[in-house]
């Protein structure tokens, strides 16, 4: 199987959870402090919307992952 379609079932498998699925799991298996969040697309469109969740420092990355020159 190809990264990306274990990627695709990846996603589906988390987006069908619900909030309660999240919190009974065990403390062994999720760790809220060293989640990454990773979005691409427009950045004057993103920016604002992942400020206001209020999840940290937002860092700006370039194509190659390298901290983007703002």
């Amino acid at each position: 199987m190809c990264a990306f379609l274990g990627l695709a079932k990846l996603a589906v498998s988390v987006v069908a959870r619900t909030a309660e699925d999240f919190e009974t799991a065990t403390p062994d298996t999720i760790h809220p402090e060293h989640l990454v969040v990773v979005a691409v697309g427009d950045r004057a469109k993103i920016e604002p919307e992942l400020e206001k969740l209020n999840l940290g420092p937002i860092e700006i990355r370039d194509a190659s992952g390298d901290p983007a020159k703002q």
